[in-house]
């Protein structure tokens, strides 16, 4: 199917590639929302030392309110910002913040876990050649 570039229009029966994903999958808000109080509730500091050394490795000014907006029930219109979200994780310990902006089927793992990762990656590789290289030598004769 070609584009016509000229009017600049998608084709009526132009289908994205999230067409199979239900509506609404990624609407993360409250779970970000959750996940922020969890993590600040659970760390051994309180919101005000959460926003200075939150302001310190950003370089913006945080202030204790504005974590209180972010995570306050009745504060819709107070998003925490995403670039903001691996300092919190480094402040808090708790990776659930970026957890719970996942997508399904999307997961994280930690520099710690990675080399496991790495590791069942590699020996599925080695299966996989293994059965392949299995199933040319049963088409050589005299094997």
């Amino acid at each position: 199917m070609k584009l016509d570039t000229k009017h600049k229009q998608l084709p009526l029966d132009f289908k994205p590639k999230t067409s199979h994903i239900r509506a609404g999958t990624f609407h993360k808000k409250d779970a970000v929302k959750e996940a922020l109080k969890k993590a600040i509730s659970n760390s051994a500091l309180d919101r005000e030392s959460v926003a200075r050394e939150l302001s310190r490795l950003v370089g913006e000014e945080v202030s204790y309110h504005t974590v209180n907006n972010w995570i306050a029930e009745g504060k819709n219109n107070r998003r925490f910002p995403l670039e903001y979200t691996a300092a919190l994780v480094v402040i808090t310990g708790d990776m659930g913040i970026f957890e719970s902006a996942m997508g399904p089927g999307m997961r994280l793992m930690s520099d710690s876990e990675l080399p496991f990762y790495e590791l069942g990656k590699m020996v599925a590789e080695e299966k996989k050649r293994r059965k392949q290289k299995k199933a040319i030598m049963d088409q050589i004769e005299g094997f």
